[in-house]
C-alpha cells in the first residue's frame, strides 16, 4: 500500500459511497469519512491535503468502500467491476478559486 501527503485541486463532488474530488488533470480521489459535502462546498473548486492511499485491495462495490480479503490475507481487486481507488485520508479543505 502507497501513502503519501498530497494536495489535490478540484471541483467538490458527491458519489457513492463517499464524497469525492475530480481533478480533471488527475482524476478522482475519495475522501474517507466523508460521506457527503456541505453546500458551501458542493460542486465548486477546493484544495484537499491529506493522506493519499492507493491500494488495490481497497475497491469500490455495491456502493461500498471495502478491502477484498480471503482468510485474513488481501486479495488482488476482479478485472472489470472492481477496480483500485485513490482516497485521501484526514482530508483538510478549503474553496480556492
Amino acid at each position: 500500500m502507497a501513502q503519501k501527503t498530497i494536495t489535490i485541486i478540484g471541483t467538490a463532488l458527491d458519489a457513492k459511497p463517499n464524497a469525492i474530488v475530480d481533478s480533471k488533470s488527475k482524476g478522482v480521489y475519495y475522501l474517507d469519512g466523508l460521506s457527503h459535502w456541505d453546500k458551501k462546498y458542493y460542486g465548486k473548486k477546493v484544495r484537499v491535503t491529506g493522506f493519499l492511499v492507493i491500494d488495490s485491495t481497497i475497491v469500490v462495490k455495491n456502493d461500498t468502500i471495502r478491502k477484498i480479503e480471503k482468510d485474513g490475507l488481501p486479495l488482488p481487486p476482479k478485472q472489470g467491476t472492481d477496480a483500485p481507488i485513490r482516497v485521501i485520508r484526514n482530508a483538510k479543505w478549503s474553496l480556492t478559486k
